[in-house]
C-alpha cells in the first residue's frame, strides 16, 4: 500500500528541516575552524555523488534514468544555479554567523515570486496579489526570528543576495526540467551533484592557482596555519573534525534531496514559503546548539512568520479554486 501523498510530503518536509538544521550549524562550526568554503562544498558534493551512485547503480539500478540529449542543457543550467547557491551559502557562513546568514537569505521567496511571474505561465503556478502580500510577514518574520547581529558586513549581504537569486532560479529550472527529463528527485539530485562536483574541482583548482600566483607566501602561510590549527598537532585536529565533517556531508545530502522531492510535489512559491519556515527552524536549532537565548524579538518573528504562512495557505487555496473555475469555463 502506497503512503498517502500528504503523509509523504510531511515526512519529506520533516527530514528537510532536520537535515538543514544539522548541515547549516555544522557548516558554521567547520568554517569557523577551517575557512575554506570551496573545499567544504567539494566534500559535500562528493558524498552526495557517492550516495547517489551506490543507490542508483548498485542498490536500485532499475531506478536509474539516464538524461536525454534534450535534458542535458537544462541539467547543466540547474547544476550551475545549484552550485553557485551553495558556494555562496558556505561563503556567507565564513562572513557572518548562521542567524544573520539566514536573516539575509530570508528574501529568497521574493526572488522566487519574481522569477515565477517572469518565466512560469502555467495555471498551477499562478501567483495572485494576495499571495505576494502574504510573503511580506513571512520574510519579516524570518528576519525577526533571526535577530540582529553585529557581524553584519557588505560581503555577507552580497553572498546572501547571490545565493538567493541562484536558489530561486534553481526552483524555476527544476520545474522546466520536468518537461524534458523523466528521472525522479533522486536522479535529478544525483545528476546535479555529479555536474557540480566536476565544476567544483576545476573552480577550486583555479582559485588556488590564482591565489598562489598572486600571493605565494600568503597561500603557503594559510595552509601552514591550517596544518597547526589552534596550536594542536595537525593529525589530532583533523581527526577531531572528522565526525563533524561526516555529519555535515550526510545531512547536506539528506536535506537537499528532500528539497528536490518537496519541490516536485508543490508549486515554486509554496516551496519558497516552506523554505522560509525551514530557515526559522534552522535559526532556532542553531541558537539551541550554540546555547544562545531566544529573545522576545525571535519569538515575535516566529509568530509573524506563522501568521504569514496561514495567510499564504488561504490565498493559494483561493488561487487553486479560481484556476479550477477558469478551466471549467473553457471546457
Amino acid at each position: 500500500m502506497k503512503q498517502p501523498p500528504r503523509a509523504r510530503l510531511a515526512a519529506c518536509i520533516a527530514l528537510w528541516f532536520a537535515g538543514s538544521a544539522v548541515a547549516n550549524t555544522s557548516a558554521r562550526l567547520l568554517l569557523t575552524r577551517v575557512p575554506l568554503p570551496l573545499w567544504l562544498c567539494m566534500v559535500q558534493f562528493a558524498v552526495a555523488c557517492l550516495l547517489g551512485h551506490v543507490y542508483l547503480n548498485v542498490a536500485r539500478p532499475e531506478r536509474r534514468v539516464r538524461p536525454t540529449a534534450l535534458a542535458l542543457p537544462v541539467l547543466d543550467r540547474l547544476a550551475a544555479a545549484y552550485l553557485v547557491g551553495f558556494v555562496f551559502v558556505n561563503a556567507g557562513f565564513v562572513a557572518v554567523n548562521v542567524s544573520l546568514a539566514e536573516t539575509l537569505r530570508s528574501a529568497e521567496p521574493v526572488f522566487s515570486v519574481l522569477f515565477a511571474k517572469l518565466w512560469l505561465r502555467s495555471r498551477e503556478e499562478r501567483v495572485s496579489n494576495l499571495t505576494v502580500l502574504a510573503l511580506v510577514p513571512i520574510v519579516l518574520g524570518g528576519a525577526l526570528a533571526s535577530g540582529g547581529d553585529a557581524s553584519f558586513n557588505l560581503g555577507g549581504l552580497a553572498f546572501a543576495g547571490i545565493s538567493n537569486a541562484a536558489f530561486a532560479m534553481r526552483s524555476i529550472v527544476t520545474k522546466q526540467l520536468k518537461h524534458v527529463y523523466a528521472g525522479d528527485a533522486i536522479n535529478v539530485f544525483h545528476e546535479v551533484s555529479l555536474r557540480g562536483l566536476r565544476w567544483l574541482v576545476v573552480l577550486t583548482a583555479l582559485a588556488e592557482a590564482l591565489l598562489w600566483l598572486a600571493a605565494p607566501r600568503a597561500w603557503t602561510e594559510r595552509y601552514s596555519a591550517l596544518a597547526l590549527l589552534h596550536g594542536h598537532a595537525a593529525g589530532d585536529e583533523w581527526v577531531s573534525m572528522a565526525p563533524l565533517l561526516a555529519a555535515n556531508a550526510l545531512s547536506y545530502a539528506l536535506y537537499n534531496l528532500m528539497s528536490f522531492m518537496v519541490l516536485g510535489m508543490v508549486s515554486v512559491v509554496t516551496h519558497a514559503v516552506t523554505n522560509s519556515m525551514r530557515r526559522v527552524f534552522t535559526i532556532l536549532s542553531s541558537l539551541f546548539v550554540m546555547r544562545n537565548p531566544v529573545s522576545a524579538m525571535n519569538a515575535a518573528g516566529m509568530c509573524l512568520a506563522a501568521g504569514g504562512l496561514a495567510l499564504y495557505s488561504i490565498s493559494k487555496a483561493r488561487d487553486g479554486r479560481d484556476a479550477a473555475l477558469d478551466s471549467e469555463e473553457k471546457l
